[in-house]
């Protein structure tokens, strides 16, 4: 275990120490997608158990519960990459 903190230790004061700092790591194009994408995932998962609970609560078979989990689950997921997505720069683009 001392092992592990020292390790931590220096990986901090190496970036302390660096170009970038611990509050550059949650910092740059991508960390507001990923924050926006995870945001609308767990929606999704609340939803799908809340779906799921109220189907088991009306009697139906867990099979058709989990299929209609999965669905919510694949569409959210779709639905939560393309809205999220930033787009990209093409060569095309510059000058």
């Amino acid at each position: 275990m001392p092992d592990r903190l020292r390790d931590r230790q220096r990986q901090i004061a190496s970036l302390q120490g660096g170009t970038r700092s611990i509050h550059d790591l949650n910092s740059g194009p991508g960390s507001r997608l990923v924050s926006n994408l995870a945001l609308y995932m767990i929606g999704a998962v609340l939803l799908a158990a809340a779906v799921g609970i109220g189907a088991n609560r009306l009697g139906v078979s867990n099979f058709w519960i989990a299929i209609v989990i999965l669905v919510i689950l694949g569409v959210a997921l779709m639905a939560g990459v393309s809205r999220t997505r930033q787009p990209e720069d093409s060569p095309a683009d510059k000058p």
